[in-house]
């Protein structure tokens, strides 16, 4: 998996530099997660950090994409105690921009989604590891003069591949975040 990460970063690498720019667009924001564990409804909220590195040709961005949400309040939604867990997603991006105007759209794949249960006590246990994929489209608006953007995505995850029992997980989320478009 490492390597063939390398590989599309060095990839990308060469590409903006036939033409176009390199796009670093870090993002920090808050995710608000709803999902189902054994067909039992569960709720998540917490930080989410990430990047996308990319090439950037005219008013189109492709890439890839990383990043990661803290959960400190996952729990079933009828009630019980909370316990605390990390969703990396792992993916590609297509990026859409109208510099003029500033809005920008977006659809992200994630071929390697994960969560995993780092605190027991409610949802998930302590060590649980679910893996899957993910889907997100997101809508932002780039601030004028300013290398900033604030941004909205709606994710779709399904974690079909587990360490133990229930054989599926799903979760939706809804995530706000700022970011940082770079190009050079």
């Amino acid at each position: 998996m490492r390597k063939s990460l390398l590989s599309l970063v060095l990839s990308l690498f060469a590409a903006s530099a036939m033409a176009g720019n390199f796009l670093v667009e870090p993002y920090v924001g808050y995710a608000s997660t709803t999902g189902d564990v054994a067909k039992a409804d569960t709720k998540a909220s917490g930080i989410q950090y990430g990047a996308r590195l990319g090439v950037n040709y005219a008013v189109v961005s492709f890439g890839v994409q990383y990043d990661q949400i803290k959960s400190t309040d996952y729990k079933f939604k009828n009630g019980g105690d909370k316990s605390e867990a990390d969703f990396t997603n792992l993916g590609a991006f297509v990026l859409a921009s109208l510099p003029v105007v500033g809005w920008r759209v977006w659809g992200s794949y994630f071929f390697d989604a994960q969560a995993e249960g780092t605190k027991s006590g409610g949802a998930i246990a302590d060590g649980t590891k679910w893996g899957g994929t993910a889907v997100g489209l997101g809508v932002g608006y780039k601030l004028p003069a300013v290398p900033a953007a604030i941004n909205l995505e709606y994710r779709k995850a399904t974690y079909d591949k587990k360490d133990i029992k229930p054989a599926e997980a799903k979760n939706e989320s809804w995530i706000g975040t700022v970011s940082f478009p770079l190009d050079f």
